[in-house]
């Protein structure tokens, strides 16, 4: 990475929740913030968003969200950090993986059923029979995607 970015950074933040010392090479100046391992990446790209400041959305300004653990299913392909920027320059956003095939999550109607009761061998409980009763709560209406 250090020899392959050939763009000025100004800040870089690593979150870590392995509760262990960080070896081998980050950027001059990074923050490293140790946080609990709790709510997987998920929690991490949340807590920063939360707390990223207003002056901080320009137009020059690119966030990159990485996890540590590259342990994917074989359905992603991995994309390079410069074709990633690529992507979110031209777009305004990209994502470092990208599908060989459909996702699961591509029928939406099916998604819309989707229910669970356990997590972790424990009861959970929701005011949602499923997914697509959050959904309409939120009004949040799904495209209807269907397989090419």
């Amino acid at each position: 990475m250090k020899d392959t970015l050939k763009i000025p950074l100004r800040h870089v933040t690593i979150y870590s929740k392995c509760n262990t010392t960080l070896h081998g090479y980050f950027p001059h100046k990074a923050k490293i913030v140790s946080m609990p391992n709790i709510g997987r990446c998920d929690h991490s790209y949340a807590h920063w968003m939360s707390n990223m400041e207003e002056k901080d959305a320009t137009e020059n300004h690119y966030v990159l969200f990485y996890k540590a653990s590259r342990s994917f299913k074989a359905q992603f392909l991995h994309r390079s950090l410069h074709r990633v920027l690529q992507i979110a320059m031209q777009h305004g956003f990209a994502c470092e993986t990208a599908l060989k095939r459909f996702s699961s999550y591509h029928n939406t109607e099916k998604l819309s059923e989707f229910s669970v009761s356990k997590y972790g061998g424990k009861l959970i409980k929701s005011k949602y029979r499923n997914m697509g009763e959050w959904l309409n709560d939120l009004e949040i209406e799904l495209p209807i995607l269907t397989a090419v």
